[in-house]
């Protein structure tokens, strides 16, 4: 999977119910050859509207694939849960563009004449394609920035069908601590599903770039489980008898999460007090 760590550092001041975060740290993000799904667990200090491919991946860097045209290029493609009418779809293809003795070389662009307007906040997914080799070393980033905080949570809002989704704090994100009363009322009230499977419940799949020997591929499909009088009837499992791991959403790993009814907000509480 990606790695990602974190370091933190700072001091905090509270104002009324919300604190006010100078806490600052880093994350890494490290990125294969082929698919990479990842999602950025900072924010950036100085646009409260996010961070800029060339913050995030900057053209300097050693071993970035560029040419003239996406194909040819290590690109990022972001998903859109507004899109198509709330059904979700992918935004633009931004692409590392180079061209011999052109003044856009070594940035990352949607044409060779307009350059990629994307600004990334803390919690949003999105697919790097790294065009390169399977087996070559992977591209590692160092991503600098303040860890968002409040005392009501990190709210995550998810729609019917499929979500692109990641830990919204500098942090793992594990859907069970919210608790069985939490999904069974949102269950009852068709908000999502739960059932013996993953095929007839809300599911999360995860993106695995090393599998398949460096193909990648899906890994394992955590999925609200429900049967009458069990007693782990809404929680997130494996299977029936084995419950999803503590944070299975790991930091700076994007996720798909698939929602059978018709959608919901859920705030997680942060795994970090500051």
């Amino acid at each position: 999977m990606v790695i990602a760590a974190a370091a933190l550092c700072g001091s905090f001041f509270a104002a009324g119910e919300v604190t006010s975060a100078n806490v600052v740290g880093y994350q890494t993000l490290t990125i294969y050859p082929g698919n990479n799904m990842f999602t950025v667990n900072f924010g950036n200090m100085a646009d409260a509207q996010g961070y800029t491919l060339e913050q995030l991946f900057p053209g300097t860097t050693e071993g970035l694939v560029g040419g003239t045209t996406a194909a040819a290029s290590d690109r990022i493609k972001a998903w859109d849960p507004t899109a198509d009418n709330g059904a979700g779809a992918y935004s633009d293809t931004y692409y590392f563009f180079i061209r011999n003795n052109n003044a856009n070389s070594r940035t990352w662009r949607k044409s060779a004449t307009v350059a990629a307007d994307v600004k990334i906040k803390s919690g949003m997914c999105f697919w790097f394609y790294h065009n390169a080799p399977v087996g070559s070393e992977p591209l590692v980033f160092t991503v600098p920035g303040q860890v968002e905080y409040s005392q009501q949570g990190a709210s995550m809002t998810i729609r019917p069908g499929m979500n692109m989704i990641g830990a919204p704090f500098a942090g793992d994100a594990d859907l069970n601590t919210l608790g069985t009363d939490f999904w069974k009322a949102l269950v009852e009230a068709g908000n999502c599903k739960a059932s013996t499977a993953a095929a007839a419940s809300d599911f999360v799949k995860i993106w695995d770039p090393q599998a398949d020997n460096g193909a990648g591929a899906y890994g394992d499909t955590y999925y609200l489980f429900y049967r009458n009088n069990n007693a782990n009837s809404y929680t997130w499992r494996k299977n029936a008898s084995t419950i999803a791991p503590a944070g299975f959403i790991k930091m700076g790993v994007g996720a798909w999460y698939y929602c059978g009814g018709t959608g919901f907000t859920m705030t997680l509480p942060y795994p970090y007090d500051l």
